[in-house]
């Protein structure tokens, strides 16, 4: 029997390496990319966290990378908007520094966690089989190898408290050495601290506080708060060296603190509890049913094993540090039971449900049937794993539809592209080249709709059978089929870009010309002769970011909202979101007769722009206002550019009489070439004019 524990050993630690190798394998094309912090600096400043309600949205791990990137590059803590204290995110900054690419951080620490894992399971299993078979069954939880390649900070959470742990219990195991490991336990539980928001901080140092004074063990619990004191302190050594004082330190984590305390996102009880036994959870923010990624078949079996765990080892005469891994774990299933969380957040009790399903399958399984049960645990992980790691074309698709409709075409160039240099020498010349080319259309947004999918997994590729809407703002919208190319290079699907995606028969050099033909929405007119709502002229209001005065900017948007019919933060964003350089971007046509006075004072502003443009006007408003009307085609949200072929009547009058009232601008937009000749015409409509009504 002894002879084949070796065999055994070297069976597990070959299983171990390949569910390793397959994790890296699988995402080897995100871990050979170049961070590029100017590209990462650009979606920051123009993202969600600069602009509250950009459309240009960047997550988590965008936001970590840039903050470690900056942290490391000597930024101060508190301007790097992560909200999250800062162990996690300079060591995040130091992989990009070393590597390039901040996912190296989320794999060493995933190494790291598996290395401290096992010693801990060995502890506490009694043998080292048992340790690698435990270690084996973390490593195929989805739960945990789907951290390993995204930068975020629960993993690192995770090993903290591992650590912690595993020299805690070492203390009760070897008086050798025990002042060291008790310091090196609290230095682990201060940096777990200073990793994420510390909500399980206070019950740990509760638990180990306890247990020392139980054990009258007082010079150990000085030695222990020294380690923690010294391990939340330390990271902010250059804080305090800036000129930083224990006042502003205090600050900065009560208002990290608030950041949380403050959160509006709904909590749902049972969600954690649905994630783990069924893998769907409802989101925070929608409450919608979402597939829970990190969820495989045998994590109920694991949850529900441990939880029978906890009930036999707190009844029984188990040892104190099983007693207290299993008062942890059910404590941390209630803390997100009344907090909104997201299941990944379990990923710091993961392990821990692992050990107690494991130490009682060791106490009750004979050897034989404990190998067979872990055997038929562990091929079921693996095929898993290779089944979760083939690469799925829709979160790529999807991301290319978003940023597609919304004209973030720098980030389909930096995210979508299976060979970018080969389409333009940089992003900024291929937006230049998309945006700039829709907005001489006047095309807002475009609108996706798949038809068919054509995946070839033999030779990595496929199409994408796709019908684009284009909405103008003057001549309405239309619509063309194409076929969208997929390669898969380096395990990830990429778009095949021809300029056909742009538009049909479109390349570099050509250009969109619009002639319009002005058609107007009939009047309405009360039986007092007086006009409640007419098209008129009027101006459109542009402004060209560059220049604004920025010491003006708020008297400038308290100045545009009335006229536009749009809040600040709306015109804020509409101008900031994703201007093309040099280029004003049109904001609003007025929605209220402009006096001369008025109008002089709009010019006043630095970076408005005005030119003609036909509006609807609303004289009295008190009887009829632009509420009545809006633009049916399309959200416009931060925009409110009037056109008699994208507004209808949504209330009152103008829905009532809609069918009488409803015009339309006539004309042509057309594709030319260099020289002015007509490619293709994309739209050629009459002018309409709807008819005046009485009410």
């Amino acid at each position: 029997m002894k002879s084949k524990l070796p065999l055994l050993t070297i069976a597990i630690l070959i299983l171990l390496f390949i569910q390793v190798g397959l994790v890296i394998y699988a995402k080897r094309g995100a871990f050979l990319k170049k961070y590029d912090p100017n590209y990462w600096q650009d979606r920051f400043g123009h993202s969600q966290w600069t602009l509250p309600i950009s459309r240009r949205d960047i997550g988590d791990d965008g936001i970590y990378s840039f903050g470690g990137y900056r942290l490391i590059h000597g930024e101060s803590i508190e301007n790097t908007n992560t909200n999250k204290p800062p162990v996690g995110i300079y060591l995040i900054g130091l992989s990009i520094s070393f590597f390039q690419n901040p996912l190296y951080f989320a794999a060493i620490t995933g190494l790291f966690t598996l290395i401290t894992f096992f010693f801990l399971a060995k502890l506490i299993l009694k043998t080292t089989i048992n340790g690698l078979l435990a270690t084996l069954l973390l490593s195929l939880n989805p739960l945990f190898f789907v951290q390993t390649t995204i930068v975020l900070l629960d993993l690192l959470q995770t090993l903290w408290l591992l650590l912690n742990v595993l020299f805690f219990s070492l203390t009760e195991k070897t008086k050798k050495g025990q002042v060291w490991l008790i310091f090196t336990a609290g230095v682990t539980l201060g940096l777990l601290t200073e990793t994420k928001p510390p909500i399980y901080v206070p019950v740990i140092l509760l638990f180990e506080v306890a247990y020392l004074i139980f054990k009258k063990q007082y010079k150990l619990i000085f030695i222990f708060g020294s380690g923690f004191l010294i391990a939340i302190v330390l990271p902010y050594f250059r804080y305090f060296q800036t000129g930083h004082s224990l006042i502003d330190y205090l600050r900065l984590h009560k208002y990290m603190v608030s950041i949380y305390s403050q959160n509006y996102n709904t909590v749902h009880h049972l969600a954690i509890l649905q994630a783990l036994l069924t893998g769907r959870f409802p989101d925070i923010n929608t409450g919608q049913l979402t597939t829970f990624s990190g969820w495989w078949l045998f994590l109920p079996l694991i949850f529900t094993g441990s939880l029978a765990a906890c009930a036999r080892f707190l009844t029984n005469k188990s040892t104190i540090v099983l007693k207290g891994i299993c008062l942890f774990t059910l404590i941390v299933l209630v803390i997100n039971s009344f907090i909104p969380a997201y299941p990944r957040y379990l990923i710091i009790i993961l392990p821990f449900m692992i050990l107690l399903f494991s130490k009682l399958l060791t106490d009750f399984l004979p050897k034989r049937v404990l190998f067979l049960f872990f055997t038929i645990i562990i091929i079921g992980g693996l095929i898993n794993t290779t089944r979760f790691l083939i690469p799925d074309p829709d979160p790529v698709l999807q991301r290319f539809y978003y940023n597609f409709s919304y004209q973030f075409f720098q980030d389909i160039y930096e995210e979508n592209l299976a060979s970018p240099l080969e389409v333009a020498p940089d992003r900024n010349q291929f937006r230049l080249l998309t945006q700039g080319t829709l907005s001489q259309a006047g095309i807002k947004l475009v609108k996706f709709e798949e038809i068919k999918r054509y995946l070839r997994a033999q030779d990595n590729s496929g199409t994408v059978d796709i019908k684009m809407t284009y909405f103008t703002y003057d001549l309405g919208p239309f619509t063309e089929e194409k076929s969208l190319k997929l390669v898969k290079i380096n395990n990830e699907w990429k778009i095949d870009w021809n300029w056909d995606l742009l538009l049909n028969n479109y390349r570099p050099g050509l250009n969109l010309k619009t002639d319009i033909k002005l058609g107007k929405r009939g009047s309405i007119i009360n039986k007092e002769k007086q006009v409640l709502a007419e098209d008129t002229p009027g101006i459109l209001i542009s402004i060209l970011t560059k220049q604004i005065d920025k010491n003006k900017e708020q008297a400038m948007l308290s100045f545009l909202s009335p006229l536009t019919g749009l809040a600040k933060v709306l015109i804020y964003n509409a101008y900031n979101e994703n201007p093309l350089p040099g280029k004003p971007v049109a904001i609003a046509t007025n929605v209220i007769s402009l006096k001369p006075a008025v109008l002089e004072k709009l010019k006043s502003f630095s970076g408005i722009i005005i030119a003609p443009h036909q509006t609807r006007i609303y004289p009295l408003p008190d009887l009829l206002s632009s509420v009545n009307i809006k633009n049916t085609y399309f959200s416009e949200f931060d925009t409110n550019i009037y056109s008699s072929n994208n507004f209808h009547g949504v209330l009152d009058a103008e829905a009532i009489f809609e069918s009488k009232l409803r015009g339309q601008n006539g004309g042509t937009l057309n594709l030319i070439d260099e020289n002015g000749n007509i490619v293709r015409s994309l739209i050629d409509i009459p002018v309409i004019n709807g008819e005046n009504i009485t009410i």
